[in-house]
């Protein structure tokens, strides 16, 4: 995914200094490639779309993926702030982070 997420970054760097040139044409080859490999399935559902909505559904798997990462994120700092409150008792006076 994380090759996705770069992919898409530098695409979005090429569209920002040219709409129109041959390393756009590449990098966007090169993200639905990516794309296909990631999720298969939903590529095969989609594989006649025009070339903007198969982006449009990488930046959505994307999205998706990185939303997640970062719930998991913050319960596993919410599990560290709960073993800080057992191990390291003398750092919080009133029980809180």
């Amino acid at each position: 995914m994380w090759q996705l997420a770069i992919a898409i970054n530098s695409l979005r760097n090429e569209l920002a200094h040219s709409l129109q040139s041959e390393k756009r044409q590449r990098k966007t080859k090169a993200l639905i490639e990516l794309y296909s490999k990631h999720n298969k399935d939903h590529f095969e559902l989609h594989k006649n779309e025009p070339e903007h909505v198969i982006l449009l559904w990488a930046v959505t798997l994307l999205m998706g993926f990185l939303g997640a990462f970062e719930e998991e994120g913050d319960r596993f700092r919410s599990l560290v702030n709960e073993m800080d409150l057992i191990v390291n008792p003398h750092r919080h006076v009133d029980g809180k982070m």
